[in-house]
């Protein structure tokens, strides 16, 4: 709710935290406190105050917690990791404060509800930025130890979106620079999240280093591509049980749509035995972002040749085919031209309007030599003489022999030219594959 009053942390309302802090609204509350938007009186600038109820405070070991997460993100100084400005106790409600930069936007599990699964590339683009940021942490002995999509803010910017680590509040901070000392024993229930933890912190191992987060992330990569975990069961020990004993689901079973590259990138930080996981965040940075994400996954379809394939595959078929339909063409053509010229006697004629397209003209009254052509096939033309005059026996192939009164001997022609001779008074018909003469 937006006011200048919030609800108290004592039963009484809260309007100022640490002298200088007023509450505009509250954003929201956990089992350790209550976070504020709050402005300073003296700056202006609106904030983010995490305040930790009284009662909890008298914990020391959770006290000890409270303050370590202030120290340790206050020690990072990264584009991509909230900034810690202040921290300090307010006397009069008696409570621990730590003041933040104030976000606005919404954490990356909003997002993932409202999209489902994300793209390869939107997914890298929100991702890699966080993993340096972790690369960055892991440097100053770190170890966020609760990486899920719930700690990974979308801020909005002038710049755009700007992924942004959170909530450093069970961080592992290394004793030799820290100089605490362990918290592990009674946090075991705050060390992380059950689906995001890493087989070693399942089994509560003390000693923690950068791969449990390498681990952790590679669980919000498999869910942001997949739309589901790698492990799930109905109860938290359950779950705890399969990510220890049970090797996660490959992602290309899951997902087989995406680059197979990158489902072995991710499934690299998915390995229970620690020694094969990658050695750090930036291993495991430089694997993805080395992904061919233009390359789908391994397909088993047959594959489709194009047209422009087809032609480059099968050159000497289509050549042969159409130097053949070229050479029957030409041939025909020629034909033609050596009918029309015997039919026609050179000279243009209208063919009568009643007769039909098929119907050639009559031979003319005198044989006309053809004009040279290229060689062509023999083909066999038999003339049959009409009832009423009898007709001498045929020629052979490819020469047609006809007589016209007073009788005259034809000229020796070629064996592939043709001899015309006048046809009797009754027509003949011709039984060739060409039109009929009448």
């Amino acid at each position: 709710m937006t006011s200048t009053t919030s609800e108290s942390v004592q039963g009484a309302p809260v309007d100022l935290i640490g002298g200088h802090y007023r509450v505009v609204r509250t954003l929201g509350k956990g089992g350790m406190g209550t976070v504020y938007e709050a402005e300073n009186t003296w700056t202006k600038r609106h904030v983010a105050v995490k305040v930790m109820r009284p009662e909890v405070a008298r914990d020391g070991e959770l006290a000890s917690r409270f303050m370590q997460e202030a120290r340790a993100t206050a020690r990072l100084a990264h584009p991509n990791i909230i900034d810690v400005l202040d921290m300090g106790q307010d006397k009069e409600l008696g409570a621990l404060y730590i003041v933040e930069e104030f976000l606005s936007g919404h954490d990356l599990r909003v997002h993932m509800n409202v999209v489902g699964k994300i793209a390869p590339r939107e997914a890298l683009e929100i991702i890699l930025p966080v993993m340096e940021a972790l690369t960055e942490a892991h440097a100053h002995g770190i170890v966020h130890r609760d990486l899920k999509p719930d700690n990974i803010f979308l801020a909005e910017t002038s710049r755009g979106i700007v992924p942004t680590l959170i909530d450093f509040g069970v961080a592992k901070i290394a004793p030799s620079e820290s100089g605490e000392a362990s918290l592990k024993t009674r946090a075991g229930m705050l060390m992380g999240t059950p689906s995001y933890m890493s087989p070693e912190q399942g089994r509560g191992e003390a000693t923690l280093d950068g791969r449990a987060d390498v681990w952790s992330l590679g669980v919000v990569l498999y869910e942001m591509l997949s739309g589901t975990r790698p492990h799930d069961a109905l109860t938290p020990v359950g779950l705890i049980a399969q990510i220890i004993y049970q090797d996660p689901k490959p992602l290309a079973e899951v997902a087989p749509e995406l680059p197979a590259g990158l489902s072995d990138a991710v499934m690299g930080a998915l390995q229970r035995d620690i020694t094969r996981r990658y050695p750090t965040m930036q291993a495991f940075h430089d694997a993805l972002k080395s992904c061919d994400l233009d390359r789908g996954a391994v397909s088993s379809a047959p594959r489709i040749e194009s047209p422009e394939e087809s032609a480059v595959v099968l050159p000497t078929h289509r050549s042969w085919r159409s130097a053949w339909l070229a050479l029957i063409a030409a041939l025909g053509l020629g034909g033609a031209l050596l009918l029309a010229t015997l039919m026609r006697g050179g000279e243009p004629r209208d063919d009568p309007p009643s007769r039909p397209a098929a119907t050639a003209t009559a031979l003319p009254r005198a044989p006309i030599a053809p004009p040279p052509v290229a060689p062509q096939p023999v083909v066999p033309v038999r003339v049959s003489a009409a009832p009423t005059a009898p007709h001498p026996a045929p020629p052979p192939a490819a020469v047609v022999t006809t007589r016209r009164a007073p009788p005259r001997a034809a000229r020796a022609r070629p064996a592939s030219a043709v001899t015309v001779e006048a046809p009797p008074p009754l027509a003949s018909e011709v039984t060739t594959g060409v039109p009929v003469i009448e």
